[in-house]
């Protein structure tokens, strides 16, 4: 039951870790504070159970699996979040150029 709740902080902790930066680096200011915020509080009981288990190499494995795991999670989130986003960019002419109108 320990390596499943090893496992398990593991791919928490690191899917909100990554959705965290993925946010923030795109400017989500706010979203990535909260998921900051709610990462701090998975990784914390992980933390303490994987360094319970430092002599234990099957245990160090598991948590490697659920790191390993858990960025592919949050990347795949964050590919899903960024595809639903609409993007605009607005362009505005140079000074001196032609402008074209749009109709």
């Amino acid at each position: 039951m320990s390596s499943i709740i090893t496992f398990g902080l593991a791919v928490g902790s690191v899917t909100l870790w990554t959705m965290r930066v993925a946010l923030a680096a795109r400017g989500s200011r706010a979203l990535g504070s909260a998921i900051a915020a709610t990462e701090a509080v998975v990784f914390h009981p992980g933390l303490l159970t994987w360094t319970g288990s430092l002599n234990a190499p099957i245990q160090i494995s598991i948590y490697g699996g659920g790191v390993g795991i858990g960025t592919y999670l949050g990347l795949s989130v964050d590919r899903v979040i960024r595809d639903r986003v609409a993007k605009t960019r607005v362009r505005r002419p140079r000074t001196g150029s032609a402008s074209v109108p749009m109709g």
